[in-house]
């Protein structure tokens, strides 16, 4: 089994950290160099319906979550008959050098990460003005509404799911 190292600086790793938290909007996270205008953290409504078809023919089969980058829905790969994820951003912020430079290094990063904590992509390319995703679909429950459900995480809970992050 291979697994990828990252190196950072001790300083940095709360950065890196809050940047690869999923389900948390990109123009929220604390880096003070990278900063989208607020324009840019609008949200719109799902712009892929169930049934439309993105890169080499994944259909969508529902819209899954959104923020300010863009939207993640749920389809299939019908070549593998597989569920995968469909990360797609917003064409109004693909308009942003500086958005899609950002969406084009997390591909590259997620591509050259082989970890069982981290998921795997299966493609990557454009789609009516904006970049998408294509990624390993994890079925289960976000962290964020597993807190909505039941609150604060229990130490230990929290400690547990620490460890698999920084693992």
């Amino acid at each position: 089994m291979q697994f990828a190292t990252i190196s950072t600086s001790p300083g940095n790793c709360a950065t890196f950290a809050a940047d690869c938290a999923p389900g948390r909007p990109l123009a929220k996270r604390a880096h003070p160099h990278a900063r989208l205008p607020p324009a840019m953290t609008q949200k719109t409504d799902h712009v892929l319906q169930p049934g439309a078809r993105i890169g080499d023919g994944y259909v969508i089969e529902h819209f899954l979550a959104g923020g300010g980058m863009g939207q993640v829905y749920v389809a299939r790969d019908p070549s593998l008959d597989r569920r995968v994820a469909v990360k797609l951003m917003h064409a109004h912020v693909a308009q942003s050098a500086l958005a899609s430079a950002r969406f084009q290094r997390e591909a590259l990063a997620l591509s050259r990460i082989v970890h069982p904590n981290v998921v795997g992509i299966h493609a990557f390319g454009q789609h009516e003005g904006g970049w998408f995703l294509v990624m390993e679909f994890v079925e289960g429950e976000s962290l964020e509404r597993r807190m909505q459900r039941a609150g604060a995480l229990p130490l230990q809970e929290a400690v547990q799911i620490a460890k698999q992050v920084a693992a």
